[in-house]
């Protein structure tokens, strides 16, 4: 079984459609057993959630939805509080709805494909799946390629400019594959200090 996960808040009932595309996408090329993940909060309707279920029933693939203000409502809190920009960040704050998928996932899903909603899948996703991380804790495509000049990624992102992160390890999130075995074994889990170390 295949898992794929998506992060959703959908303010003006418009987002959703986006999501619905990526899910489209990905199980008109995929032939292998695949249950897709929504991580959602309550701007997820009734009839879109109806929607993207339907999405995913049409190719007799499973779903499931985790409504994080009713299920980890304290780390929502946290990072609300801790990172007030995060609600009116660009990318909104299910951007960081990645970080809790280790207390909302069963423990027997060990591994996970995350997938920003603006994702088109072009080929079968279980050639990802299959990639062997060899003991690490995830895979992900650098945001600058090797003979970029650091120095126009520092002026893009704070945390490169800042010194925080070489601009050479800063990765695309968008895409990603993640060992929650791995990330379970190091204490990984939704706690507030776990949501921050990761976002902050």
């Amino acid at each position: 079984m295949i898992h794929v996960c998506y992060g959703l808040r959908d303010e003006s009932g418009n987002y959703s459609k986006h999501t619905g595309t990526s899910i489209q996408s990905l199980l008109d090329n995929t032939k292998e057993e695949v249950t897709i993940h929504l991580i959602h909060d309550s701007t997820l309707t009734d009839k879109n959630q109806n929607k993207l279920a339907g999405i995913v029933y049409d190719h007799n693939q499973s779903v499931e939805f985790y409504n994080v203000e009713k299920l980890v409502p304290k780390q929502i809190e946290f990072i609300q509080n801790k990172i007030p920009k995060a609600i009116k960040y660009w990318a909104t704050i299910a951007g960081f709805y990645r970080c809790l998928v280790l207390d909302l996932f069963p423990r027997e899903i060990d591994r996970m494909i995350y997938l920003d909603s603006d994702i088109v899948v072009n080929l079968d996703i279980n050639e990802m799946w299959q990639i062997d991380l060899k003991g690490r804790p995830l895979a992900a495509m650098p945001q600058t390629p090797p003979d970029a000049e650091p120095a126009n990624f520092q002026r893009n992102f704070a945390v490169c400019k800042s010194g925080i992160i070489d601009p050479h390890d800063y990765f695309n999130s968008g895409v990603l594959m993640m060992d929650l075995n791995w990330l379970r074994s190091r204490g990984g889990g939704a706690s507030p200090q776990t949501v921050y170390s990761i976002v902050a």
